[in-house]
């Protein structure tokens, strides 16, 4: 006790934010300790608790001195061991009244040079108190919401500032880790609680006038990583990444970020502000700390529809347009992707480089209507005889599917119900993620695989996949809002998903049944009742299942297909004269290009594939000659 009272109250506190991050009870210290006498730390604990209880023991006795920085910081951190947010509150409420004037120039800006050290834990303690009184921000008036949201803006603007040095001390990688924290806490609440109407008030305040601010100075902050060569220190690179995946997407579009500029990118017509985001990804995404790997995906998932978009532009043709015809862009991944895939041969990291490009252009895909997913697919397929391996070395063995989280949220959660890495986490979800977007693909793939690999490939998905697919199709079934005359049922026992086309008089009745191993393998069809004549009715089976053995969609994907064929029958539109369907396969468009002379009508994408194959522009029929532009 008179060791920490007199020579060494500093190091105390900092033991005591170490180790009591989850909060001793003082009250029942002896029994405490005995509770965790078998813990392989006991000895650091008992030295954290011994030097906190010390420490409350010499402040009880005196009274506390409001100018001075020792009381402040004992009282700090002892409330904050306490985990209690009503009593942060009430502690910052007694300090913006009593002690913030004797330090108001020095809070929450990091102080350099070591004769303020002191200055430095305090600010470090404020900041975890202001975390924990977080919880209380709904009952929390309007002054104390202010100091809290401005300490944050400040101490982040600091940190910025600092962090521009090639070395950190530890103690700015305290302060600065705390205020990423802080951010972290208020971004959480913010859209935790969107149906409580108690944080009404803070959600408009951070929304409004603090969101946009933090999150410049965090993706700035994160973005100039790829331009340092030290590689500081991973705690620190641990908060910062984790913040990007609290930021908004629209903070990229908001950020006030320094112009960087690629000359490939110049180009190809991208705007600075989005060099200003990719051009440090490509080399962020190959960083030895896999924490940062991921927060480099998260940008990269943002800015990727962009980036597609941007680089495949194409001029849609009219409808009934008889002056010209586009003909078919191919359309290919990114460039940036592209950087990322061809260079992952060449770096040591937890995750591969190629993993992570092929999951942000995977989730990027699955936004996309599924017309405008065939130009991409056509293009990627060579790229799963490199990826899918890699994807199944890193593949868990034994997983409980049922704790690991198949989407991003994984990196919002402080600790998963699951006991595997996050790592293998992350590519169980990247595994389903390729097989429910891309299952023609896929399946391609596994085809062609000897037969030892496609038996290990095909009992894993049987095993742990295919029941997480079977429920996905069940939901966006329950979740699709079916055309007039439809309806679908889902028969789980059996796996079996039935639609039935009721008109007044008659029903058509389709039957559709997974495999255990889907999309591996296609799933069988059967037309129980039919309203038209067999060769029609042939015609429309056929279609459904090329459909789904060789288009990236979902079943009802496929079976509005079928649905809109039937529709469209029945309303006398026209049969496409080169495929004789009505609906289009793969751009689900009806026959809308009519020839001039020979009055035929055609789907684009037949058109196209005829110009092409034939070397000509004239109509497959009449021969008569179509005016085209080539791309």
């Amino acid at each position: 006790m008179l060791f920490a009272s007199n020579y060494s109250i500093p190091l105390c506190l900092l033991l005591a934010i170490r180790q009591l991050s989850d909060g001793l009870d003082l009250s029942n210290f002896e029994k405490d300790i005995k509770l965790r006498i078998d813990d392989k730390e006991v000895r650091q604990r008992m030295v954290a608790a011994a030097s906190a209880t010390a420490l409350k023991a010499i402040n009880d006795s005196t009274e506390w001195d409001v100018s001075s920085i020792n009381d402040w910081i004992c009282r700090c951190e002892l409330n904050y061991s306490l985990a209690d947010p009503n009593l942060s509150t009430i502690l910052l409420a007694c300090f913006v009244c009593e002690g913030r004037s004797f330090f108001e120039g020095s809070l929450f800006i990091f102080q350099e040079n070591e004769q303020s050290s002191d200055m430095n834990i305090l600010n470090c303690a404020l900041l975890r108190v202001l975390q924990c009184a977080c919880a209380s921000l709904d009952v929390m008036d309007s002054a104390l919401r202010d100091f809290l949201l401005c300490a944050l803006l400040t101490a982040l603007e600091n940190c910025r500032t600092v962090s521009v040095r090639d070395e950190y001390t530890h103690s700015f990688v305290l302060f600065a880790s705390l205020a990423i924290r802080l951010f972290i806490e208020c971004a959480r609440i913010a859209t935790s609680t969107k149906e409580n109407a108690a944080f009404s008030v803070f959600r408009q305040e951070w929304f409004e006038f603090f969101r946009s601010e933090a999150e410049s100075v965090l993706l700035d902050w994160f973005l100039s990583l790829s331009e340092q060569i030290t590689c500081h220190h991973p705690a620190l690179l641990r908060a910062l990444s984790s913040a990007m995946h609290y930021c908004e997407e629209n903070a990229l579009y908001d950020a006030k970020l320094p112009p960087r500029f690629d000359v490939e990118l110049d180009c190809k017509n991208y705007p600075e502000r989005l060099q200003s985001v990719v051009v440090p990804l490509i080399s962020l995404i190959s960083h030895p700390l896999v924490d940062v790997q991921f927060a480099a995906l998260r940008i990269l998932r943002v800015v990727t529809v962009e980036m597609m978009r941007l680089e495949n532009k194409s001029e849609e043709t009219e409808e009934d347009s008889d002056e010209s015809l586009t003909l078919a862009e191919k359309k290919m991944l990114p460039v940036v992707l592209t950087r990322i895939m061809s260079s992952s041969s060449e770096v040591k990291t937890d995750v591969p480089p190629l993993l992570l490009a092929w999951d942000a252009f995977v989730e990027t895909l699955a936004r996309f209507e599924l017309a405008e997913r065939v130009a991409y697919c056509n293009n990627v397929n060579v790229l799963l005889d490199d990826i899918m391996p890699r994807i199944f070395e890193l593949l868990p063995q034994n997983p409980r599917v049922e704790d690991i989280p198949l989407d991003y949220s994984l990196f919002l959660m402080k600790n998963t119900e699951s006991d595997l890495p996050v790592i293998s986490c992350y590519v169980f979800g990247l595994f389903y993620r390729t097989l429910t977007t891309l299952p023609a693909l896929v399946r391609q793939w596994y085809t062609s695989l000897p037969r030892a690999a496609a038996n290990l490939i095909n009992s894993y998905t049987v095993k742990y996949v295919g029941p997480l697919i079977w429920k996905k199709e069940r939901h966006l079934i329950s979740v699709q809002k079916m055309p007039p005359h439809l309806e679908v049922r889902v028969l789980g026992a059996v796996r079996e998903i039935i639609a039935e086309y009721d008109m007044e008089d008659a029903k058509m009745v389709l039957v559709i049944e997974l495999p255990t191993d889907y999309p591996l393998s296609v799933p069988s069809i059967e037309n129980e009742k039919a309203i038209v004549n067999k060769d029609v009715r042939r015609k429309w089976l056929l279609q459904l299942t090329l459909f789904l053995t060789h288009q990236n969609g979902s079943i009802i994907d496929g079976i509005l297909m079928w649905a809109k064929n039937i529709a469209r029958h029945l309303d006398g539109a026209e049969d496409c004269t080169i495929c004789m369907m009505t609906v289009h396969s793969k751009t689900l468009e009806l026959p809308r290009f009519r020839c001039k002379q020979c009055k035929n009508r055609f789907h684009i994408d037949c058109l196209r594939k005829w110009f092409e194959t034939s070397k000509q522009s004239t109509c497959p029929l009449c021969r008569g000659n179509f005016k085209t532009n080539q791309p």
